[in-house]
């Protein structure tokens, strides 16, 4: 039966192909790259357009609900305030009281709207708080809105458009009607027009500003000059690239009633700005990774390719005669003479194995496989992940940071365990790691008590051998509606000079039969991954400490399972 010879391909060939296969990826990543930010760009602006169109239509209908608040209170109460200038004296207080009324309940709700009568025939002034309206004359403000609405003519001729004006560093909006020397007045800050936008846009790469029909910035001229905006890009909105600001996004909007637009600046990308950026770093690493296959190729090819081709094809000559070992170089037959002689040594070595050495290594391999097995416990950490989620629903986020760093630290040494012994200190550690889980999970319900001779410290066992024992008599030992205490306790016997490692528990104990095989020196039957745990420890002891090593298993006649285990501290193995 003939079998087809695979076929070959050359470094070289490889190379070209995994050269543009990572060409074609970079090409594919910068398209998907360039169609991402122009998506986001767009995503960006119409989302910005949105909330401010939505923000200053809203703005504009409230000024256009006051306009029309203020020509019906006036309308309808022109008599009241003829009464108000030419009754007598009762008949003037009872007008001036009912304008309060009535101004009151017009603008009660409208705390930044500030609304007054004015008098012009009597220079009098009629608010709807006598407290508030002598702060506000106090503050000079009420003279400069009188003097704003007497001199502009535009107040009297247009029925709808509002003014600004500036005082004491504040810009203001105002709007007066007037009829038969009766003025009602309504003057509110700018800064108030833009609040509920800020309040959307608080981060700092969005700012909201506020413009003048005649391009004046009345609000957020800081950051006009810091950003360097000019009065093109604020007249005309959209993307800019601005060094070192960067991308400047504008959306402007404008109204022809209030003679002043609202604009919202964006500097980069804002909430998609890490989007940029991950895709940006990601292009980065695909050109860096092209980059340097590109380096790598060439170094490949002029240091390592090129020589082996020389070598081959002295060999190949060598082989069929063209040639004789002179023409080859000492050094290259030197190192050929090398790499023969270490490969001759392996094969010694392989054959000079002991076959008790290499069923050792098996035993040793297969203690390992089951010491990963009792480590590997997915159940366990699932649930950790789940108190930890119950623990930040019921808002108690110290025990779900405790907890969190108690299943850090023993996954930690979980995965860090291997053969090597480590010291009783850093095993107790991991225990009292995971009683701390078990009793934020179940803290009602397990108790434990741990004493370590201050000898016994620095002194060295098998990993997770105190461990298993404890996550045994809590997965076996625990019985309904009864508390488990577990007590660990880990001594030095100076006239044994052994370790002495104490596990006991209040459960419901060990099965006789179980008891009855470790007595005869038998393990359990661990068909289906059962029963890993203890056959693991006296395997592992025999397999370090050789016979020297002893185990006990019974019931305590007080109840619950005792495990005790000897090892001797200074044995040392051959």
């Amino acid at each position: 039966m003939q079998t087809g010879k695979r076929p070959g391909y050359s470094f070289a060939a490889r190379q070209k192909a995994m050269f543009a296969a990572l060409l074609a990826v970079a090409l594919f990543d910068l398209a998907v790259s360039i169609i991402s930010v122009r998506r986001i760009s767009h995503e960006t602006t119409e989302q910005m357009r949105m909330l401010t169109n939505l923000h200053t239509s809203l703005v504009y209908e409230e000024c256009d609900s006051v306009s029309y608040d203020m020509r019906r209170l006036l309308m309808e109460n022109i008599d009241m305030a003829a009464q108000a200038q030419r009754g007598t004296e009762r008949e003037k207080n009872y007008a001036k009281g009912n304008l309060i009324d009535r101004l009151t309940y017009s603008f009660g709700n409208r705390e930044m709207y500030h609304t007054f009568f004015y008098f012009e025939s009597s220079g009098e002034v009629l608010g709807r708080s006598w407290i508030s309206m002598q702060d506000e004359k106090e503050r000079g403000i009420i003279e400069r809105v009188v003097r704003e609405i007497t001199e502009r003519e535009e107040l009297r001729s247009d029925l709808q458009r509002w003014v600004s004006f500036s005082y004491d560093g504040t810009y203001y909006m105002l709007r007066a009607y007037c009829y038969n020397n009766v003025w009602l007045a309504c003057y509110v800050p700018t800064d108030y027009l833009i609040d509920a936008l800020r309040e959307v846009y608080q981060d700092e790469e969005y700012q909201v500003l506020l413009f003048h029909g005649d391009g004046e910035v009345l609000s957020g001229r800081e950051t006009v000059e810091q950003w360097k905006l000019d009065e093109e890009m604020l007249s005309a909105g959209g993307a800019y690239y601005r060094w070192p600001t960067g991308r400047i996004q504008i959306v402007k909007e404008d109204s022809a009633v209030l003679d002043i637009s609202i604009a919202v600046v964006m500097k980069g990308y804002g909430g998609f700005l890490r989007i940029v950026i991950l895709q940006a770093a990601a292009l980065f690493m695909v050109m860096l990774t092209l980059g340097t296959f590109v380096l790598m190729t060439i170094y490949t090819r002029k240091r390592i390719i090129a020589p082996v081709q020389r070598f081959v094809k002295g060999l190949l000559d060598y082989a069929d005669h063209e040639t004789d070992t002179g023409n080859l170089s000492v050094s290259d037959i030197h190192e050929l003479e090398q790499i023969n002689e270490q490969f001759r040594r392996f094969v010694h070595q392989i054959g000079a194995l002991k076959i008790d050495i290499y069923e050792e290594k098996l035993h040793r391999q297969k203690l390992e496989l089951d010491n990963m097995k009792l480590q590997l416990k997915p159940h366990f950490f699932l649930n950790n992940l789940s108190q930890i989620h119950r623990l930040l629903q019921m808002e108690r986020v110290e025990d779900a940071k405790n907890m969190c760093l108690a299943s850090i630290r023993y996954l930690r040494y979980l995965f860090s365990a291997g053969m090597d012994g480590v010291k009783v200190s850093e095993t107790i550690a991991h225990v009292n790691d995971y009683f701390e889980i078990m009793q934020l999970r179940y803290p009602e319900e397990v108790e434990a008590d741990i004493y370590v001779d201050d000898k016994a410290q620095d002194c060295v066992l098998p990993p997770l051998m105190i461990q298993t024992l404890v996550e045994n008599s809590y997965k076996y030992g625990k019985l309904p509606g009864k508390r488990l205490e577990i007590s660990v306790t880990v001594e030095v016997m100076p006239e044994s000079g052994c370790l002495c490692i104490n596990v006991s528990d209040n459960g419901r104990g060990y099965p006789r039969e179980h008891i009855r095989k470790w007595e005869q020196g038998m393990e359990l039957d661990q068909t289906g991954g059962s029963h890993i745990g203890i056959a693991n420890i006296r395997a592992r002891l025999k397999y370090t400490y050789k016979e020297q090593a002893q185990t006990r298993f019974y019931n305590s006649p007080m109840g619950g399972a005792v495990a005790e285990i000897r090892i001797p501290m200074n044995f040392r193995q051959d």
